[in-house]
């Protein structure tokens, strides 16, 4: 944490110390004249404070201190006061708002066991900063306990909105977390705010004598030039969906504009796509390399702006941020980030085959039933019901889950398998049905599936196989025991 300072010497006159001021603003607890700005820094847990002057001569000096730090009260709606003011210096550019975040977390832990994050946000600068976000993307494999403030937004992303922070001031936010398995838990936390200024021109209208009010006189001296004015500025963005398909490929545009007054020469684009997506391909020669893709776009005119386009296919559902670089001669740089929420998609694919066919009258074959996940979420409650015709008897049936004889159908048995719970993204489950052949001809053997996901309905697939009299003479009386099937096995 750092704050100012000051010291009596000889350096020129800034202001004076009030023996009202804080300690380590003032530890003599007298007027102290002809003060110049030091810059005090205080060590967290220790008991001294180490002070440096205006350069490594003055040998600075330690302060001590009443106490060690202690942690700041928990914030609500607003924040508070964190650093010692400064002492007020009149200055041509008004101060820019550093917010600063930590997060601290125990980095080891026993499986299971919740998760308690301190997530502190400092405004350690001597500007207010405006609409302060703190942002929390939950773990994959992790879930929400609670949180101290509560966030006012919870879905897709924990969201705290501290509003203004002022010049100074900070706040603590705690966060408890279940682990849902036994994997490591990485959790990001962000923090965004706004900056701005409001300028005031005054208006004077000429005076009857036709002299120019005062401050806007030719003689008067011009307000000095912007920092940067004749320099190149770059702004970055992404744009893409904000929701998609956990399958489909997904296109990204990455553009940068000059908005500034030069060219930005030598300019160099990069994206890094989320470490749970997969590369495809990008536009402009883009080359991929080490996690990133790059683009070498040259000179960019000042007003001008140039877009590139990368592709990356998800491998997980959630939510999968990348971020993007542009830098260009003279340190000019810009970042942009961008987030897409991937929902999954239950695809599901049945293959039904015949392990022999054609088959003589008496004998037996079976009938493989696969189903596979082919999308990115899981099926639930999985019913599988088959049809076997009248030309073939049921002699027997296993698979992942029980099985009985429903009600006959015209024309055939019905087999049905008990509900099987879920079939996760990738994963695959066979049935397998033997039957004897009875008859001669061609028959038909029917599969019926559904699944919660299956809105438009049952999913349906059929077998032909043939049964036929050896050497094409028709059959004889089968004897009775060849004749008669199989007793069924469930």
């Amino acid at each position: 944490m750092l704050v100012y300072c000051a010291r009596a010497d000889s350096a020129p006159l800034v202001g004076h110390i009030e023996p009202t001021h804080t300690a380590a603003m003032n530890p003599t607890r007298t007027i102290i004249t002809q003060a110049s700005l030091l810059l005090l820094l205080v060590i967290p847990g220790e008991k001294t404070s180490r002070l440096f002057g205006n350069d490594e001569a003055d040998g600075g000096c330690c302060f001590p201190l009443a106490a060690p730090l202690v942690p700041m009260p928990p914030c609500t709606i607003g924040c508070e006061p964190l650093c010692i003011p400064a002492v007020q210096v009149e200055q041509a550019e008004p101060p820019t708002p550093v917010v600063k975040l930590h997060v601290r977390v125990p980095a080891f832990s026993a499986p299971g066991q919740p998760l308690e994050y301190l997530i502190r946000v400092e405004n350690c600068s001597a500007a207010d900063a405006h609409h302060v976000v703190v942002k929390n993307a939950l773990p994959a494999n992790a879930k929400l306990v609670r949180a101290s403030p509560e966030p006012h937004v919870k879905e897709p992303v924990l969201e705290w909105r501290l509003g203004t922070m002022k010049a100074g001031s900070g706040c603590d936010i705690t966060l408890i977390l279940a682990p849902t398995n036994k994997e490591d838990v990485k959790n990001c936390t962000r923090v965004t705010f706004e900056h701005g200024q409001c300028v005031t021109t005054r208006q004077a209208a000429a005076p009857a004598s036709g002299e120019p009010p005062p401050g806007v006189g030719p003689g008067e001296p011009k307000p000095p030039p912007m920092p940067g004015a004749e320099e190149a500025l770059l702004s970055l963005t992404i744009d893409g969906p904000k929701k998609q398909y956990a399958n489909l490929a997904t296109r990204y545009f990455v553009t940068a504009k000059n908005i500034g007054r030069a060219a930005a020469t030598n300019l160099l684009v990069d994206f890094t796509p989320s470490d749970k997506t997969d590369f495809v391909n990008a536009s402009d020669d883009g080359k991929f390399l080490a996690g990133k893709v790059a683009w070498l776009l040259g000179n960019l005119d000042a007003g001008a702006s140039r877009s590139v386009v990368v592709t990356v296919q998800p491998k997980a559902s959630g939510e999968l941020c990348h971020q993007a670089t542009a830098l260009a001669d003279k340190n000019v740089k810009a970042q942009a980030r961008f987030c897409t929420y991937f929902s999954g998609i239950s695809a599901i694919n049945i293959e039904l085959k015949d392990r022999s066919d054609p088959i003589e009258i008496g004998t037996k074959t079976s009938y493989h039933i696969t189903l596979i996940n082919q999308g990115t979420a899981p099926l639930t409650n999985i019913r599988v019901r088959a049809v076997i015709p009248d030309g073939l008897a049921l002699t027997q049936a296993r698979g992942p889950a029980d099985n009985r004889l429903g009600e006959p159908a015209p024309g055939g048995q019905v087999l049905v398998y008990d509900v099987l719970p879920s079939l996760a993204e990738g994963d695959r489950k066979t049935y397998e049905v033997f039957v004897q052949g009875m008859k001669p001809g061609d028959f038909r053997f029917r599969v019926q599936m559904s699944a919660d996901q299956l809105e438009a309905g049952p999913v349906l697939e059929e077998e032909s196989t043939r049964v036929y009299v050896q050497n094409g003479v028709p059959a004889k009386p089968l004897s009775r025991a060849k004749s008669s099937p199989a007793a069924y096995a469930p």
